[in-house]
């Protein structure tokens, strides 16, 4: 097989409805930036309600697929670990610093709060236990090496990525980091869809 046969039988560059929300991010990523208060970044804050309402989306996408119900119940315990992340396990749920704005309690200085790392890291054995015994590998390999990529919403995935890394490591800028996460889950999102439900990627 060449490469342009590779690339046909591999590759979708064609344009699909899940991709528009991740087009609409991209588009308001620097209006935002540059426009909104520095509040509407703040953990619970709006565009990070807006950030767990697509994750929820993601998720019902996830256990209504129509196919390799297993896989995609794999992918939703995935999504409800973004979730569960974005709001630091519930630290920035129950321990605000009363008088401080955008602050909150370590979980150090909570009680049992170092019994959370232990927990979370059960449940990441638990999703790969469970990968492994249903041997979702196998269903992974399948996507990877039969089904086409959709590479236009993959693109606006790893931008997505790309921005958030840079927006935490770079900047102090609280709404270009959410934004730059709204837009990588609203590309995930897209990507869960088209797989679950779209009969040419399944």
């Amino acid at each position: 097989m060449n490469i342009k046969e590779f690339i046909i039988n591999h590759f979708n560059f064609g344009f699909n409805f899940a991709v528009i929300p991740a087009i609409i991010c991209l588009l308001l990523v620097v209006p935002c930036t540059f426009g909104l208060p520095p509040q509407y970044g703040y953990e619970n804050g709006i565009l990070e309600n807006i950030q767990m309402v697509i994750l929820l989306i993601a998720f019902i996408f996830s256990i209504k697929a129509k196919a390799n119900k297993k896989f995609f119940i794999f992918i939703a315990l995935l999504i409800l670990l973004f979730a569960l992340r974005e709001v630091n396990y519930g630290r920035t749920l129950f321990f605000p610093i009363p008088g401080q704005e955008n602050m909150f309690y370590s979980w150090k200085e909570i009680k049992y709060g170092y019994l959370v790392n232990p927990i979370v890291g059960l449940y990441m054995a638990g999703m790969l236990i469970y990968f492994i015994v249903n041997k979702l590998y196998l269903v992974l390999w399948q996507y990877i090496s039969k089904i086409k990529l959709p590479v236009i919403n993959f693109i606006f995935l790893f931008v997505g990525i790309i921005l958030s890394i840079y927006a935490d490591k770079h900047t102090h800028n609280f709404v270009f980091e959410e934004m730059s996460e709204l837009l990588l889950y609203s590309a995930l999102a897209g990507i869960i869809c088209l797989y679950a439900f779209n009969k040419d990627f399944r």
